[in-house]
């Protein structure tokens, strides 16, 4: 059984939990278990007070529907970073990191420069970015995109090795 939907069928007593009996009932870890009440108080199935946790009324449906959440994104699609980033790609066409960055980044986001490169790499491998010659004078790395596909970034799948396209839904090595 999925750890949220524990938590629901556990809390369905309608009394409040504290964090520690929670943590109990899904295993003892209280990160986890600190994790999971995240979640289902962002879904809006569990409220809050003073006493602990306990269901709310959606939290009561979806516990009689049965699973509760699924891992995953969170928020609109086109919010997480690479999103971000291909957007930036799109209208500048040349570009480096610095730049890529000033367009996307928000300050919620967990080392950007890192994710920005591990982003570009495969999509120079599959054959959407060319690193351009850098200048006799030094400076930063800039990069040009030479298949823009369309609005929907690019998928990198790195267990597979392969950058999907969302546009044309084909796939690429990389």
């Amino acid at each position: 059984m999925e750890a949220s939907t524990h938590v629901l069928d556990m809390l369905r007593d309608g009394r409040y939990h504290t964090l520690d009996e929670i943590a109990a009932g899904v295993g003892g870890e209280r990160l986890h278990a600190m994790t999971v009440v995240k979640h289902l108080c962002r879904a809006g199935y569990l409220a809050r007070d003073e006493a602990g946790y306990r269901l709310t009324t959606a939290g009561e449906q979806a516990s009689d529907a049965g699973p509760a959440l699924k891992p995953g994104p969170r928020g609109r699609r086109g919010e997480a970073l690479c999103h971000r980033l291909w957007q930036s790609m799109r209208i500048r066409k040349r570009f480096t990191i610095d730049g890529l960055l000033d367009d996307a980044l928000r300050p919620s986001d967990h080392k950007p420069a890192r994710l920005a490169m591990t982003y570009i790499r495969p999509l120079v491998r599959a054959g959407y970015l060319v690193e351009m010659p850098r200048p006799p004078t030094g400076g930063d790395r800039i990069w040009r995109l030479i298949r823009d596909t369309g609005p929907l970034a690019p998928t990198v799948r790195t267990k597979v090795r392969i950058v999907h396209d969302n546009n044309t839904g084909e796939d690429f090595p990389c």
